[in-house]
């Protein structure tokens, strides 16, 4: 995908779908809650475990499509981008959170 000397519209050098595809990706999150105090009571303090991207695959999310940078007047591509087909994102690291969380 490029660009033309008219602005930021793409031209798509191969018919949609061609060029492959992304690898499925999935993600898993959990929450774990303790309560503190299990009688019913006017304050209800809670503490709390998340966990964020469990058995992350670390896969791109995002590869670079444009294959060409620039193109001449007359509309020919030029200037081969060489990050083409490189990825840009990944998926997110795995992460936790602790907290409380307190109802009354």
């Amino acid at each position: 995908m490029g660009t033309t000397n008219q602005g930021f519209y793409p031209i798509f050098l191969r018919t949609r779908g061609t060029a492959g595809r992304m690898p499925s990706l999935w993600d898993l999150n959990l929450r774990f809650s303790y309560d503190v105090f299990k009688a019913q009571e006017v304050v209800r303090p809670r503490l709390t475990l998340d966990l964020f991207h469990v058995l992350n695959q670390h896969q791109a999310i995002l590869v670079d499509e444009r294959r060409y940078l620039s193109d001449d007047g007359a509309g020919n591509q030029t200037d081969p981008n060489p990050n083409y087909l490189k990825p840009i994102l990944y998926q997110p690291a795995f992460s936790a959170r602790l907290g409380a969380i307190v109802d009354f």
